[in-house]
């Protein structure tokens, strides 16, 4: 798709009807059926697409909660500037669900991009569903045709005649379907032939009045003749085994489906109705097709077809599971006579072994308890001595004062020591061993209770080697309920606590590591305080102002910078590209190519200002970025220069937008749709539009970033939006710019209420004076 030949290359941005800038709208290319582009808008809503000439395409642009629009690509151009490149700048708007139009509601494109030959450019064009009209119409071949359209509906007549009365005198149902077919495509083929032929005649010819003529007689046999000649069930009534079908599917819906032969019953009749219909739906498109005016019409004809040939696949598909059913079905049947059969025969063998059993069971049963009692110790001693000898842990078995009396080899590997060792000595004993401690307070409270006890600590082995364990000791009870033994199970559990030990030690260097970077965010939070203008500079040129800064993390990707150069005072908001350390770094770069800018380069005009800080900005991140990265690293700002003496006020505004407050009516100052370094700035000869505003006494102007609009919270958990803010100030613009302040901040603080806050947050309010 990006071939070294010629292409039409389509950039923009998408936004909402509130013209905020949406991200990540997906966006999808076809070229006929086939998918061949899928991306996703970048952050500021920006997208850029390339297509091939001489060909065709179709856009689908959706996000959740926004209507889906699909835009038409027809790339033709004339062979002699078929190897040129075309470049269109478009601005998208999608709307919501409730003001979709209604193009969009059919799945229709609502907007057309094709050459056009006199102006040698691509244009967008919207698509309207009217038919070009040609007044010039020849009533004499209206008339012809009108005659000719009362011939084919008497040929209609006679072709029905012939099959009610083959309906009468035979059974064969096949055969009256296929007549009807044969004679409505006779019909179709007739008609489209006669379609194409009165397109041919002659330029002149009234199209609208040719193709009402044509629509009017193809309307009436699709509707009227050709619905009696395949659908009408009266035709039909006097057929045998078309009621019994009937009956028969009424007979299983009453009976509710009791067994699997009456689901495959109802399937198989369900699917004989549904191939009727499938035939009619075949036909009725092929008349659909001759309606066909437009190519839109005809991609949708193309569509119904698709879906035509799904359901015949999966009529096959059908066909073949009620065959594999039945075979299956049958199988069952078959299966189930074989265990019947194998049942009786298992029935009486039970019979007879439990007569024989009974048999010895009441003359051996004293002997028989006794041997399978024998038995079962012995099974259950085996396969505990198994469990005992085998197992890594160490077990050992004490009488009720804690003296050793068996220790199995998990207990000699763990520690070295064998039963003659252990045994009858006070140094080994289970209880004097931990005389004092909280593990002997345990093991009394497992001899008083008769309950089992779980304790950690560690032990030496008798080469001195230090073990943790995990010991379960557990009582054994005498008939009287007495504790009569112990058993001691321990595992070694030093791995485990070597790596609790590591954990330890990497959460606390983790957590060391995580008071450095915060050290070293807070040291870059400094320095960026540093940098901002002071509120008290600020307000020794503008006593009546006040600035609400709140950023969302520690250092901010928003920052406002002041100028004063002659008689000229220059305030400006910007918010720079993300939040946190990544927009602390861009927010300096900003500041210094300002300071460069105003101060040293003397550039006073705002919309030159934004000129010049744009090329800056792309050298100066021109290092870090390669020819694919399409990340789009900058700024969007409102600059504005205050004369003292003019009582005027020039603004310029990137992606930004200001409101300026005057004679108690507050005007909105939208901003180029231009961010500051962005993909769409590089062109060299972009301008930024320069404002100029005279201002009274008391006039308000306010300049913020986007962080207070798009603040999520409110009762349904939405944006703040611009809207809801112009309203605020306009309730609250009487009252001192310091009352302001603390509106504003009890007003951001109830919204957001329990949300985090979703970006920084920046608003700079100006209350001007003749003499500012």
């Amino acid at each position: 798709m990006h071939g070294q030949a010629g292409y039409f290359q389509v950039s923009g941005r998408i936004y909402d009807q509130d013209k905020n800038a949406l991200s990540d709208v997906k966006i999808k290319v076809f070229e006929g059926p086939l998918t061949i582009d899928s991306m996703k808008t970048s952050n500021s809503g920006g997208f850029n697409l390339k297509f091939k000439l001489q060909s065709s395409y179709i856009i689908e642009i959706s996000k959740k909660g926004y209507a889906s629009k699909k835009i038409l690509i027809n790339s033709e151009v004339p062979t002699e500037v078929e190897n040129s490149s075309f470049r269109l700048l478009n601005f998208i708007l999608l709307d919501d669900i409730a003001k979709i139009d209604d193009r969009s509601k059919a799945g229709l494109p609502v907007l057309k991009f094709n050459y056009n030959k006199i102006n040698k450019e691509f244009e967008a064009e919207k698509i309207g569903g009217q038919t070009p009209t040609n007044n010039n119409a020849s009533d004499q071949q209206i008339k012809a045709l009108q005659a000719e359209l009362v011939a084919y509906k008497k040929l209609v007549e006679q072709q029905k005649l012939l099959l009610s009365q083959s309906g009468e005198n035979g059974n064969d149902i096949e055969k009256i379907k296929s007549d009807a077919k044969l004679m409505a495509d006779s019909i179709i083929r007739a008609a489209n032939i006669k379609a194409k032929s009165i397109v041919r005649t002659n330029a002149v010819i009234d199209s609208n009045a040719v193709v009402n003529a044509v629509n009017k007689s193809t309307k009436e046999i699709t509707k009227e003749e050709f619905e009696k000649l395949a659908v009408d069930e009266n035709t039909f009534q006097s057929k045998k085994s078309i009621q019994q079908a009937k009956r028969k599917i009424q007979d299983l819906l009453k009976r509710q489906i009791k067994s699997p032969k009456d689901s495959l019953d109802l399937k198989k009749n369900r699917l004989i109705l549904r191939k009727e219909l499938f035939d009619l739906a075949k036909y009725q498109l092929e008349i659909d097709r001759l309606n066909a005016r437009t190519k839109e019409d005809s991609m949708l004809i193309d569509d119904r077809q698709t879906a035509l040939n799904i359901m015949q696949q999966d009529m096959v598909l059908a066909q073949q599971e009620i065959e594999n059913a039945n075979n299956k079905l049958m199988l069952k049947d078959l299966e189930i006579k074989n265990k019947n059969i194998m049942l009786i025969s298992f029935l009486i063998g039970s019979i007879f072994l439990l007569v024989l059993v009974a048999y010895i069971y009441y003359n051996y049963r004293d002997k028989k308890r006794i041997n399978k009692l024998l038995e079962y110790q012995n099974q259950e001693l085996e396969k505990l001595s198994i469990v005992a000898s085998e197992t890594s842990n160490a077990v050992i078995i004490t009488d009720n004062q804690g003296q050793y009396i068996w220790v199995n080899k998990g207990y000699t590997r763990m520690f070295g020591y064998e039963l003659e060792e252990v045994s009858g000595s006070s140094q080994k004993n289970i209880i004097s061993n931990n005389k004092g401690s909280e593990i002997n307070n345990l093991i009394i409270k497992a001899l008083e209770t008769g309950e089992s006890v779980n304790f950690e600590f560690e032990a030496a082995s008798k080469s001195g080697k230090k073990i943790w364990l995990q010991t379960t000791i557990s009582p054994i009870l005498d008939k009287q309920g007495s504790v009569s033994k112990l058993i001691a199970i321990d595992s070694d559990i030093s791995k485990i606590k070597e790596a609790e030990l590591e954990i330890l030690t990497q959460s606390r260097l983790l957590a060391m590591q995580n008071a450095q970077i915060m050290d070293s965010i807070n040291y870059a939070k400094r320095i960026q305080d540093a940098i901002l203008p002071s509120e008290a500079l600020i307000k020794s040129y503008f006593p009546d102002s006040f600035i609400y800064f709140r950023p969302r993390d520690i250092v901010s990707g928003d920052f406002y910078w002041f100028s004063v150069q002659d008689d000229k005072l220059f305030v400006a908001t910007v918010d720079c590209t993300g939040h946190g350390v990544p927009g602390a770094f861009m927010s300096l770069i900003g500041n210094s190519l300002l300071n460069h800018i105003v101060n040293e380069k003397k550039i006073y005009k705002p919309s030159d200002i934004l000129k010049e800080l744009n090329t800056g900005v792309h050298l100066a991140l021109s290092q870090s970025k390669s020819e694919n990265d399409e990340r789009e690293d900058g700024m969007d700002l409102s600059i504005c220069r205050f004369d003292k003496h003019s009582g005027e006020v020039q603004i310029a505004c990137a992606n930004h937008t200001a409101l300026f407050l005057r004679k108690e009516e507050i005007q909105e100052i939208e901003g180029d749709a231009i961010s500051i370094g962005d993909s769409f700035s590089k062109n060299e000869s972009i301008e930024f539009t320069n404002h100029i505003l005279p201002f009274e006494e008391n006039s308000i102007m306010y300049l913020f970033s986007d962080g207070y609009p798009d603040q999520i919270g409110g009762p349904k958990n939405k944006k703040f939006l611009v809207d809801n803010f112009k309203r605020f100030l306009m309730e609250h613009k009487n009252e001192a710019m310091g009352m302001q302040f603390d509106r504003l901040n009890d007003a951001f603080k109830e919204w957001k209420g329990i949300n985090k806050q979703t970006d920084d947050v920046l608003v700079l309010g100006i209350r001007l004076n003749v003499n500012v």
